[in-house]
């Protein structure tokens, strides 16, 4: 084995996110994807324009009691709070994060829904696809309804995308539909389905090759027992 090959570093199909580990006492995956939902940046985008526009308001206020002498000083508090938007928006969003739970084990796929789990039989037809949110159309609808009358108006706008950015994570099982989460902005949504779907066909193998396991995540993260109730 020459220099070049025993420094090659092989990237796991594990590395990165969503996070994923090792089950304890069986071989199995446990998948922890933390994303934002439309929802979630809809509220964190309405309590930041409450803010900003509160930010404004006593912005003008307090250009209307400036004396002459000092008007840098209400300047410089107006530059303040402006500023400040971002961080709160960003602070607004830490709030909006949900959380998923999927296990694999060879026979069985687990749901975590925040009060049980729910069992899936891996031996059975499924599949994992990624589908536009349900809302997409009659966003992009209302969207075009908003800058044709703006347009009417002399004006430009250009209304943000919730759903149409946003896309479902589904189990088809037995040709029936099972939503696991939606998750706004595709690249972080594609992420979950590729890590959903590299573990199915892991396990796949592990259940063709009985005692044979094929890989593992542990090099890139540690088990955390204890922290998932049973």
């Amino acid at each position: 084995m020459d220099d070049h090959t025993r420094q090659t570093n092989y990237v796991s199909p594990f590395a990165g996110e969503p996070h994923t580990e090792n089950l304890l006492g069986v071989k199995g995956f446990r998948v922890r994807p933390c994303e934002l939902s439309p929802e979630g940046i809809k509220k964190a985008d309405s309590i930041g324009a409450i803010f900003s526009l509160f930010a404004w308001v006593i912005g003008i206020f307090l250009l209307c009691g400036i004396k002459p002498a000092n008007p840098l000083i209400w300047l410089g508090s107006i530059i303040v709070l402006s500023l400040s938007y971002p961080v709160f928006i960003k602070m607004a969003l830490a709030g909006q994060y949900r959380k998923g739970i999927f296990e694999f084990t060879a026979d069985t796929f687990r749901v975590w829904t925040g009060r049980q789990w729910l069992a899936y039989d891996r031996t059975l037809k499924h599949r994992f696809v990624m589908m536009p949110h349900d809302r997409a159309r009659e966003e992009e609808e209302e969207r075009e309804l908003q800058r044709a009358n703006a347009q009417k108006q002399g004006r430009a706008v250009n209304p943000k995308r919730y759903y149409s950015d946003s896309y479902h994570i589904i189990l088809q099982y037995m040709g029936q539909r099972h939503d696991l989460m939606t998750v706004y902005d595709k690249k972080r949504a594609s992420a979950v389905l590729a890590r959903l779907k590299v573990c199915d066909e892991v396990m796949d193998n592990a259940l063709k090759m009985g005692e044979g396991e094929a890989m593992a995540p542990h090099d890139q993260w540690d088990n955390q027992p204890g922290d998932l109730p049973d």
